[in-house]
């Protein structure tokens, strides 16, 4: 069952991701793609204190065990989402109802004036999976899954064996770090549009997260030390999983851009494979955690200079600098 949803979460992140691409051009995917991507610490947010009740709560209800409420519970939603996701989400502006035929054409204007990538060499799928930089933005990826996967995964364990007291303080811990995550990924996501940059924002992001999870030794008993470092790395990390993903379609012509996306996700969602098992093996060959998510952090250190190499200077193509698309269409007159 765990197979199961993996194989179909793989293919949601990046069908968003292209799906995005249709909609807006390069000046305003940053901010575009961190609203997306806020459903991550926001869904860590509410899921901190709410499944910490439930598994408190509803311990035994129907004789069912905590867990197992909590995966009906906190599923259902998805499952009813995506079915009003595909019932009522156009496929792209021509298809839009609530757009007039005059928005229509003023979109794919925008989305055609901003031409194709601003650093060619990918224009078929194929050509995409031999492409340094396609490979170079797969390893950098699979880094980041790596040691995200710190924060999606191994926080509340983390948090319990800095002395946190119970499920309801880790909760609420949980909950202020993916808050703060929160307002530092919409914070950079305008920054890097408004600027017209990618790649230093990205780096500054890269290195702020590793230099931080480096310091959690220095918190291993103290939860409020433990929840100061993670409240640093978790902005970092999420906007570095905003701002990546305005990169692809940067460095890949359209007809790369689909397969070349889920390529990329696909090779960064083996770090995230990686990374449990590493940090599993790790803790109970030396009996902490800390090593393994410091050799996590350096690695994705290091993986900060192929994604120099990666990244355009400027963040959009030609036209970036012109009124984006919303702004247009709210410019036009009334009917």
């Amino acid at each position: 069952m765990r197979f199961l949803v993996g194989a179909a979460e793989a293919g949601f992140f990046p069908g968003v991701l292209y799906y995005l691409t249709l909609w807006f051009p390069n000046a305003w995917r940053a901010r575009i793609t961190s609203i997306f991507a806020l459903g991550v610490p926001i869904s860590g947010m509410v899921a901190g204190p709410v499944s910490g009740w439930i598994m408190t709560h509803m311990a035994g209800v129907l004789g069912l065990r905590g867990w197992q409420w909590l995966f009906l519970i906190e599923g259902a939603p998805a499952v009813c989402l995506g079915v009003v996701a595909y019932l009522y989400l156009p496929d792209r502006p021509a298809h839009a109802r609530f757009l007039s035929s005059q928005e229509k054409a003023l979109i794919e204007r925008d989305l055609a004036r901003e031409g194709d990538a601003i650093m060619p060499g990918a224009e078929t799928f194929g050509q995409a999976l031999r492409n340094p930089r396609a490979i170079g933005l797969a390893l950098v990826y699979f880094a980041f899954f790596a040691i995200q996967s710190i924060l999606l995964l191994w926080m509340p364990t983390l948090l319990r064996n800095a002395g946190a007291a119970n499920l309801g303080e880790i909760g609420w811990r949980t909950s202020l770090i993916f808050a703060v995550g929160a307002i530092g990924m919409a914070t950079a996501g305008w920054s890097s549009d408004r600027r017209g940059e990618r790649r230093w924002h990205l780096i500054a992001c890269g290195t702020v997260a590793s230099l931080a999870l480096c310091l959690l030794p220095l918190a291993a008993r103290s939860p409020a030390g433990t929840t100061l470092v993670l409240a640093i790395a978790s902005p970092a990390v999420f906007a570095f999983l905003a701002l990546f993903w305005t990169v692809p379609a940067m460095v890949l012509g359209k007809g790369a851009r689909a397969g070349g996306i889920a390529f990329v996700s696909s090779i960064g969602g083996m770090g995230s494979a990686f990374s449990p098992v590493f940090m599993g093996w790790t803790q109970t060959l030396t009996g902490s955690l800390f090593g393994a998510v410091a050799v996590l952090a350096l690695v994705f250190l290091a993986s900060m200079a192929a994604l120099y190499f990666c990244v355009p200077a400027v963040a959009a193509s030609r036209g970036a600098k012109t009124a984006p698309v919303l702004a247009g269409v709210s410019q036009i007159e009334p009917r």
